[in-house]
């Protein structure tokens, strides 16, 4: 039983579908926000509700534990950043992509430091956690079969490739987050490097208009 029906507010009664779905959403971006900004150990739930304009009772509703919240904003998040990568990748030609992967790996400095501190916490409870592990890893995997389709589609491997759009797309993920890692502590060192190097392992999969 949730703690919905016992003993908090219920969920009002004749909240329509589309209803549900944005109350649910603004639970996930309040906890986005507070989870980035003062890390996910220090915020209860009682401050997301809150910050979402909801009652506790009605957090439950939608979720049976903040373990359950995590994984959402973790895929919320995921899904957010491989829409945008696919825009980058849809690029006309080469030098167009390379600009637009650094700009989108650059992205907002201070939102990117607070995911990266984020994901390290993620990564060291995923590490005690094996279930959490597990329903961490089922997302991930969803987003790179996303971004997989968009590497078939936008990129064009070669038949001879020695990786298929599946293990690029986990490449240009596990990528990215390696960089935001090292950015922590070195900045300069990484700037610009992301669209470069993907440009370096996989800039002849996609010709230039004309040739």
């Amino acid at each position: 039983m949730s703690e919905a029906t016992n003993g908090l507010e219920p969920h009002p009664r004749g909240e329509s579908r589309a209803d549900r779905t944005g109350t649910r959403r603004e639970l996930v971006e309040a906890a986005m926000h507070l989870f980035l900004e003062r890390g996910y150990q220090d915020v209860t739930l009682d401050q997301v509700s809150a910050e979402a304009g909801y009652t506790k009772g009605a957090f439950y509703w939608y979720f049976d534990s903040k373990e359950s919240l995590l994984v959402e904003v973790f895929d919320a998040w995921a899904r957010q950043g491989v829409e945008n990568l696919s825009a980058a990748l849809r690029a006309r030609d080469s030098s167009e992509r390379v600009r637009a992967l650094d700009a989108w790996h650059a992205g907002d400095e201070r939102r990117s430091r607070q995911w990266a501190l984020f994901e390290l916490e993620l990564v060291r409870m995923a590490a005690r956690k094996p279930a959490l592990a597990e329903r961490l890893r089922d997302r991930q995997r969803a987003v790179c079969r996303i971004l997989a389709r968009v590497v078939e589609d936008e990129l064009l491997l070669p038949a001879d490739a020695p990786l298929d759009a599946s293990q690029v797309a986990t490449l240009l993920s596990a990528l990215s987050d390696g960089l935001l890692q090292h950015r922590l502590l070195d900045a300069e060192a990484v700037r610009g490097l992301y669209g470069a190097v993907v440009q370096l392992l996989l800039g002849s999969s996609r010709p230039d208009p004309g040739r």
